[in-house]
């Protein structure tokens, strides 16, 4: 039943009508204006939180998923949508792996496997989590922080450019 609540509550989150769309049914590319037309509960991100976190111009202050409570902040450059950050406040350790291995579950059930660690060339710390899925031009990413946070970050892919070859 847990996880088919999750299921369903990833669902509602990620929808992917359009492959331009990051979170929320909020397309990459959108003005905070349109993310606030989409989405009526994200409000102008408080002076700390910019402070903390660039380019972020927009937060919903609490979005509950997996029975947890999030901040979701959406992080814009020249005003234009380009990452959506889930992200809790630090928590037992404990507390954090289960949240991370649902959500893990949820995200590979509902993308398939995620690319591995050694692939994107990036040491993670042992007992750390750092999972990324790619799905058509967006990067969906779970982390397991080292101060017990645990964070989902949603951000367009821009399409890695082949090497040419001469004929």
């Amino acid at each position: 039943m847990k996880h088919a609540i999750l299921g369903i509550a990833l669902a509602t989150l990620v929808h992917t009508v359009s492959a331009q769309a990051l979170w929320g049914n909020v397309p990459m590319g959108a003005s905070p204006e349109e993310v606030k037309t989409r989405l009526p509960e994200a409000q102008e991100t408080s002076s700390e939180r910019k402070a903390q976190v660039s380019g972020a111009l927009l937060e919903i202050p609490r979005h509950e998923l997996a029975g947890q409570d999030f901040v979701v902040s959406f992080l814009f450059e020249s005003d234009r949508l380009q990452s959506v950050v889930l992200e809790t406040e630090p928590r037992p350790e404990s507390d954090a792996r289960a949240l991370t291995r649902e959500l893990g579950d949820a995200l590979r059930k509902r993308y398939g496997l995620d690319v591995s660690t050694r692939s994107r060339r990036f040491t993670v710390r042992e007992g750390i989590v750092d999972r990324e899925w790619l799905y058509r031009r967006i990067s969906v990413r779970l982390q397991h922080l080292e101060d017990h946070r645990v964070r989902l970050t949603y951000s367009s892919e821009a399409p890695t450019p082949t090497p040419s070859r001469g004929l």
